[in-house]
C-alpha cells in the first residue's frame, strides 16, 4: 500500500465521499463516491508510472461505474496522485487531455501535505474552521448571477442533466 494512501481516503471522508471496494481492481488504490460523482485514485511514484498504468486505472473505473445503477450518471474522475510532475511531459498533457470515460486530474505532492495537494481538485473547497481546517465537497465555479435551479442541478447532478437542463432552457435565459 502506498503511503499517501492513508491521508487521500480521510481527505475524501472527511469530505463526506464514501469509500467503493474495489474488489479485485488493483489499478485503482482507492475510489470514492459523492452524491454527484465518482473518483478513482492512481497513486504513481512518477509520470511513467501515470502513462504506463491510466488505461487499466480508467478502466477500472469504468467498469465501477456502469456495475451500479447509482453511479452511471455521476461524473467521473481519475485522481492522479505524483510527488512531482514534469511540465515538459507532451505524453502526461495528452492524457489529462483525454476526456474518455472520465476526467483527469493530475495532483502534484511537491513538498505539501496530501490534503494541501487534494485542496485543488476541482471537487473540493476548503473551509476554515476555528483552528482547523475541513473539506467540503463543492462545485468551484462562481455562482454570480447563476439562476439557483442551475446551481443546485450543477452541485448534485450528472454533466449530462446539467447539458440536458440547458437544451431544455430549464433554467431560463441560460438555457439558449
Amino acid at each position: 500500500m502506498k503511503p499517501e494512501l492513508k491521508a487521500v481516503q480521510e481527505v475524501f471522508e472527511r469530505a463526506g465521499w464514501a469509500a467503493i471496494p474495489l474488489l479485485g481492481l488493483e489499478a485503482l488504490q482507492a475510489a470514492f463516491k459523492s452524491s454527484y460523482a465518482i473518483a478513482g485514485i492512481l497513486i504513481a511514484d512518477g509520470v511513467d508510472e501515470v502513462l504506463e498504468t491510466w488505461e487499466n486505472a480508467q478502466e477500472m473505473l469504468r467498469e465501477l461505474r456502469s456495475s451500479n445503477l447509482n453511479l452511471r450518471d455521476n461524473d467521473a474522475y481519475l485522481v492522479m496522485v505524483l510527488p512531482r510532475v514534469d511540465v515538459s511531459a507532451d505524453k502526461l498533457r495528452e492524457v489529462l487531455n483525454n476526456t474518455d470515460v472520465c476526467r483527469k486530474v493530475c495532483v502534484e505532492i511537491d513538498g505539501r501535505t496530501v490534503e494541501q495537494a487534494l485542496e485543488e481538485l476541482p471537487f473540493f473547497v476548503v473551509s476554515k474552521a476555528t483552528d482547523k481546517s475541513t473539506l467540503e465537497a463543492e462545485i468551484g465555479t462562481s455562482t454570480k448571477d447563476l439562476p439557483e435551479r442551475l446551481l443546485e442541478d450543477l452541485s448534485k447532478a450528472s454533466a449530462e442533466v446539467v447539458l440536458e437542463g440547458l437544451l431544455q432552457e430549464k433554467y431560463g435565459r441560460w438555457g439558449g
